[in-house]
């Protein structure tokens, strides 16, 4: 299954997810009304027949009443949780106590575990993830987020002390695994439905509770409580016992959606490290320790299904495990066996503290020095590893940030900084733009931070697309950082960069896009056809073509348009006229794209790209930019 039939599936199970919402309210309000009906039946000795007096109550204003307050209860705990998790993984992070953590405020085993997550983030094509460590003993991480571009990765101090390298490494692809491949989404909308039928039993509880205390207060005269008193306390009952009821099934199917996921996280992380050892390894510490993996957190039951391993106990913690038993997910990894030995095999466990060799492009890829610099992997093959990436793509990755320069590194990881950053990407290569651009900055940017502008600029000039893109992967999560007053003015100043030389190409306008799209993450619902979206996609195409190099853009366009409409025809207007004002009001609806029909969307835009037969940099680099837009990142091109 690829990465789109899992993003398909996963707003598959989203949808049933809230079809059995809807069932399980209905069935609070059937079973309430029914209770209802049973407590004043018996309670006053009728002598109709209890279904016939069941029926005119279901039809009854009383059964209006009865069923709008459940609704207004159950969906105000349910909107109250959702405007919580809205605020995206940190939420999730900051409730379980974890601390954001940088290259400026990391000590030496959080830099390694930045250096894995930095990697990852560039092999497979997403935005960087915060990063957060929670201060407690316990062996643990997680995920948490609402999209690729806005996920964050949580670990425990526990575990970088009791891991290496290879088995953290091993364990941070295993949450990239939930990045990928939907869980997060599907977790954090767990949370809000499950609140929701939670506050039907705090109601019931709410209710017994002050019964209980008017009872004791009026205990020495109780034959002055009236009968409707008792029946209140009986329907609070009621109510509490429902509500539970709801929550335990709840987390039933919380539980048995979590552990089939766990088993695909786990494949994904061999996959994508190309070493058993660092996974198989990690679950054998954790599981080596009885609860180990148990958090102290005062939330950490809510969060139970996020955890890399079980991290809460309590009453039927074997019906509610989120996660299979570690020695279940080793023998999945090791299906013919496995010992310790094995697992930890020093030949191929690396020490956190043993130096790594300095690597080449040519020692990765065992490629002849002689060759020529070409692309060892299509568009097209780029496309069928979307959420697949794998060591290659992990060792470009490591070859990539090895080439950047220092400072800009460093500058990706601050938030000041990495405006600067940014600004200096959107710098023009022509002097006379270039003087026009710092002259606009000196006048509008406080004098510290245009200092700092002017200290990563010198650095900044010559980095090609690749290294760009790279850079603004890595930072702008950072940028996240920022008051919206200040984001605002941070945008502000991006725009008057990239119309310095009064046009925008397509690389600025992605730049632009992917910084909106990280700060102000919006869930969008996949479910416009490539049909309802042709205009757009015609957008797009027109764009697209005013940004090859290609000496045919016609017959360019045409072979990739054909490829997603086999009978269309698509006309290249005036090359004067901006494509980017048609796309800006276009981007909205291709992000609608159904989720099955986006690569074939993919594969007409590689069609275009590649009809020369020529891929060069700048090209493929907003092939990818694209694909960050649109949430479906694509692994690093492999080049020689």
């Amino acid at each position: 299954m690829n990465f789109f039939e899992e993003q398909d599936q996963a707003r598959r199970s989203t949808h049933k997810l809230i079809i059995l919402f809807v069932l399980a309210v209905l069935s609070l309000i059937l079973v309430t009304v029914i209770a209802i009906h049973a407590l004043f039946y018996f309670g006053q000795n009728h002598d109709g027949s209890f279904i016939t007096g069941l029926n005119d109550r279901i039809f009854s204003l009383q059964m209006f009443y009865i069923t709008f307050g459940i609704l207004i209860v159950v969906g105000a705990g349910s909107l109250f949780k959702y405007i919580e998790v809205s605020k995206g993984g940190s939420y999730v992070a900051q409730k379980l106590g974890g601390v954001a953590i940088n290259f400026d405020n990391a000590n030496a085993q959080q830099k390694v575990l930045l250096n894995i997550v930095e990697e990852m983030s560039i092999a497979s094509g997403i935005i960087m993830p915060k990063v957060y460590v929670l201060p407690e003993p316990s062996l643990n991480a997680f995920a948490a987020g609402h999209s690729t571009n806005n996920a964050i990765i949580g670990v425990t101090q526990g575990l970088l002390d009791a891991l290496n390298r290879d088995q953290l490494q091993g364990v941070i692809a295993h949450e990239f695994s939930h990045i990928y491949h939907g869980d997060m989404s599907i977790n954090m909308k767990l949370l809000a439905v499950l609140h929701g039928i939670l506050m039907i039993g705090l109601l019931g509880e709410l209710i017994v509770g002050s019964r209980r205390s008017r009872y004791s207060r009026h205990s020495s005269n109780r034959s002055q409580r009236s009968d409707g008193s008792s029946k209140i306390a009986i329907l609070g009952l009621l109510l509490l016992v429902f509500g539970y009821a709801g929550v335990f099934f709840g987390n039933l199917i919380k539980a048995a959606i979590s552990r089939q996921r766990e088993f695909l996280a786990d494949a994904s992380a061999v996959q994508f490290t190309r070493n058993k050892q660092g996974i198989g390894s990690a679950l054998y510490v954790i599981g080596k320790q009885s609860q180990s993996s148990i958090l102290e957190s005062s939330n950490a039951k809510e969060f139970g299904h996020f955890y890399f391993s079980a991290g809460a106990t309590g009453l039927f913690s074997g019906w509610f495990a989120t996660h299979p038993p570690i020695k279940d997910r080793i023998k999945r990894i090791y299906p013919h066996g496995y010992s310790e030995a094995l697992l930890f095999n020093e030949t191929n466990i690396q020490h956190k503290t043993q130096p790594e060799p300095t690597k080449t492009v040519n020692d990765v890829f065992e490629l002849d020095p002689q060759q020529s610099i070409v692309p060892l992997s299509t568009l097209g093959q780029t496309i069928e590893n979307i959420g697949q990436f794998d060591h290659a793509h992990l060792a470009q990755a490591e070859i990539i940030l090895t080439g950047l320069p220092l400072i800009l590194k460093e500058a990706c990881h601050h938030p000041f900084d990495a405006q600067c950053l940014v600004f200096t990407i959107l710098t023009h290569n022509n002097l006379d733009v270039l003087n026009t651009q710092n002259k606009y900055l000196e006048t509008n940017i406080n004098s510290n931070l245009f200092s700092a502008y002017l200290k990563l600029l010198p650095e900044s000039q010559g980095l090609n697309s690749l290294d760009k893109l790279t850079l603004i992967q890595l930072a702008a999560n950072s940028l996240k950082d920022q008051s919206p007053e200040q984001f605002k003015n941070f945008m502000h100043h991006c725009k008057h960069l990239i119309h310095a030389d009064h046009k925008i190409d397509i690389f600025e306008w992605c730049v632009f896009q992917i910084l909106h799209a990280v700060y102000t993450p919006k869930v969008t619902k996949q479910t416009l056809s490539l049909h309802e979206s042709e205009q757009a996609v015609r957008d797009l195409f027109y764009a697209l073509i005013q940004s090859t190099s290609s000496e045919h853009q016609q017959q360019a366009a045409q072979a990739g348009f054909e490829r997603i409409y086999p009978q269309g025809i698509i006309e290249i207007f005036d090359k004067k006229t901006s494509a980017l004002s048609f796309l800006e009001s276009s981007i909205s609806k291709i992000k609608q794209l159904k989720a099955l029909e986006q690569p074939i969307l993919l594969k007409g835009i590689a069609k275009t790209i590649e009809f020369d037969g020529v891929l060069d940099e700048n090209e493929a680099q907003i092939f990818r930019a694209l694909g960050i837009i649109l949430d479906c990142p694509m692994p690093v091109l492999l080049v020689n």
